[in-house]
């Protein structure tokens, strides 16, 4: 009899006993999980949320400052550009001037040179003109001491200086107009 009896208990509960719940039990698990919620909520949930919420921060930051990086390098590979344009502008412009430079340096080199060599030949000619004339005054010279000992040696004797120095002068003035002749 034992079995109308539990039968007869289970029959009189109703409701939740009659799903087979406990309904103290079921109170002591909703205030369990309650407690349990506050819990977790107050030790877990809000530093796993503000952990969270750095890491998002410091996401954010990142892409932030990965696009600052981003156009900073544009500007500064720009930057570089033109700078590089520049530096090349001014060596062309070094470039030029140094050539035109160079072209002037050689010009005044090649009028100096011209000059000097002007002068030294004008140096030359004049040195070449005197030793000529030297030359032909000792050549006069020993021309009339030559014609003078002919003269002696044809003559048989020696004349007088002043008659010495006129034939001397006639001999020359014949060889002169013989020389002029042939040439």
């Amino acid at each position: 009899m034992l079995l109308p009896i539990a039968h007869a208990a289970t029959e009189s509960a109703g409701g939740i006993a009659a799903l087979g719940l406990d309904g103290r039990a079921l109170l002591f698990q909703l205030i369990n999980f309650g407690l349990l919620l506050v819990l977790l909520r107050a030790f877990a949930y809000k530093p796993v949320l503000k952990v969270l919420e750095a890491r998002r921060q410091r996401v954010e930051e990142s892409l932030r400052t990965a696009k600052e990086v981003a156009k900073a390098k544009t500007e500064l590979g720009r930057q570089v550009q033109q700078a590089v344009q520049k530096a090349q502008r001014q060596a062309q412009t070094i470039i030029a001037a140094g050539q035109a430079r160079a072209e002037a340096i050689m010009k005044e080199a090649e009028t100096k040179a011209h000059q000097a060599a002007e002068r030294i030949k004008k140096q030359a000619k004049a040195h070449l003109s005197q030793q000529v004339t030297t030359m032909r005054e000792e050549l006069r010279a020993e021309t009339l001491q030559l014609v003078a000992a002919a003269a002696a040696q044809i003559l048989g004797e020696r004349l007088d200086t002043k008659r010495d120095e006129e034939l001397v002068f006639a001999a020359v003035a014949a060889a002169e107009q013989h020389l002029k002749k042939k040439s």
